[in-house]
């Protein structure tokens, strides 16, 4: 899916207040709840994001985006770099599935630097600092092998989001026990 197009969404809501996301033949997004029909769409992320967090200020691109995942990159990021599209969609619907929702936003915001930044961090959607966001903000790239390191470090940052947002909970009371990385072995 191209950035450039517009992302349309269908909520179906059964008896029990269950919801399942489609899309229908003509792109129309509508939420069907107890026989009532109204437009619903799935907003298109930003096109650019500008950091403005910890000692980050980077004018981030948006590359990539679908209703699991919109993936930024800065500058540096060589736009070849096209694993995360799929793999970070992956580890995010498996999230979902496994430990729920977090917030009201479906997406993953997954930024990638090169260059720049050591490791990563996490933010959730229970923090303004990201602006209400699940985000996974990684550096130091370059990303180009999709192997490993590059794997591990991004699933470890998303292990960090459902440590401190399950359930609409903010913070972990157990981080002093899992320090930064035990839990994410076990996610």
């Amino acid at each position: 899916m191209s950035t450039s197009e517009p992302m349309y969404a269908v909520f179906l809501c059964n008896y029990d207040g269950a919801m399942a996301l489609k899309n229908n033949a003509d792109s129309q997004a509508v939420l069907i709840a107890n026989d009532e029909v109204s437009p619903t769409v799935l907003a298109a992320p930003p096109k650019t994001w500008k950091e403005h967090w910890l000692d980050h200020e980077q004018l981030l691109s948006l590359v990539h985006h679908n209703e699991h995942v919109a993936v930024y990159y800065d500058k540096d990021v060589s736009r070849s770099v096209t694993w995360p599209f799929t793999y970070m969609a992956e580890v995010w619907q498996y999230t979902k599935k496994v430990y729920g929702k977090f917030g009201t936003d479906s997406r993953l915001y997954a930024i990638y630097h090169t260059n720049k930044y050591s490791g990563g961090h996490p933010s959730t959607y229970l923090d303004a600092s990201h602006d209400h966001r699940n985000v996974i903000d990684v550096g130091p790239g370059p990303w180009k092998s999709g192997k490993g390191n590059d794997l591990d470090l991004c699933t470890h940052e998303v292990a960090h989001i459902v440590e401190d947002a399950s359930k609409g909970k903010k913070g972990s009371p157990a981080f002093t026990i899992w320090d930064d990385s035990k839990w994410a072995e076990i996610f």
